[in-house]
């Protein structure tokens, strides 16, 4: 298991800049079927924004594993979010804010909180916490 810091990102909608957190290199137990779990808590004021999760293998070939966007509620509470990551290559985590609708002038905010990674799917690390 690892487990990366806390991280803050706001977006404001009217500028063109954007940021992403990127790891280090994820290469423990790669196999042609390997499967990683990654797990996190996001924080937004909008059901519009959420962020893209990719993985970028050591050539540099970026795909993209899920968009998180938080649920479609009036409750603005913290969110438990969790995305396979699927590679049979050593790669790179990345994350990086989006917004799925054209928003002009608003400020939105999103936060990451407690990212961890855990070798197994997220399918799996499901049935284990719904079966403990």
């Amino acid at each position: 298991m690892i487990f990366l810091d806390e991280y803050y990102i706001a977006i404001w909608t009217n500028e063109s800049l954007t940021s992403k957190l990127i790891s280090p290199i994820w290469s423990s137990h790669v196999t042609s079927n390997h499967s990683a779990c990654l797990q996190f808590w996001i924080y937004s004021n909008s059901t519009s924004a959420g962020f893209n999760v990719w993985t970028t293998n050591i050539e540099d070939e970026r795909e993209l594993m899920e968009t998180v966007i938080r649920p479609n509620t009036k409750n603005f509470n913290w969110w438990e979010m969790t995305v396979d990551l699927r590679s049979n290559t050593p790669y790179k985590i990345e994350i990086e804010p989006t917004i799925k609708n054209n928003i002009s002038g608003d400020i939105i905010y999103l936060a990451l909180d407690d990212l961890v990674v855990i070798e197994d799917s997220c399918h799996m690390i499901d049935i284990v916490f719904v079966m403990s």
